[in-house]
């Protein structure tokens, strides 16, 4: 077999393209930044999980307090009316007959009360 000539291939290490030490320090560095940027990314999304799930969070309160206001205002409603009634109980005794009548089927002497099914 015959030897194939070296043409223009430099003999020091110094001149070579890429010297062992070189090598190696470049394959840190991409180890390093590989490691940092999938440890960013994880990061990342695990912060982006959290928001989502507090989000989700606050708008399930928001529609808590929203129907929490409603029903407040609805008793709000009947405790007018509630207090109407007291009031019309406490003064006329001719109320609170017809309440006695109406509620507990109470009755006057001498009267007989039929109560019908609804």
């Amino acid at each position: 077999m015959r030897k194939l000539k070296r043409v223009n291939v430099p003999n020091i290490p110094e001149q070579l393209s890429q010297p062992n030490d070189n090598r190696t320090i470049n394959k840190k560095k991409l180890r390093r930044f590989i490691f940092m940027f999938i440890f960013i990314a994880a990061t990342t999304l695990y912060v982006q999980y959290i928001l989502t799930k507090q989000q989700e969070v606050i708008n399930g309160k928001k529609n808590t307090i929203t129907n929490q206001k409603k029903h407040l205002v609805s008793l709000k409603k009947d405790q007018g009316s509630l207090k109407t009634n007291i009031e019309n109980l406490t003064d006329n005794e001719e109320e609170i007959l017809k309440f006695a009548r109406k509620e507990y089927q109470f009755s006057k002497s001498n009267e007989t009360i039929f109560v019908l099914p609804k």
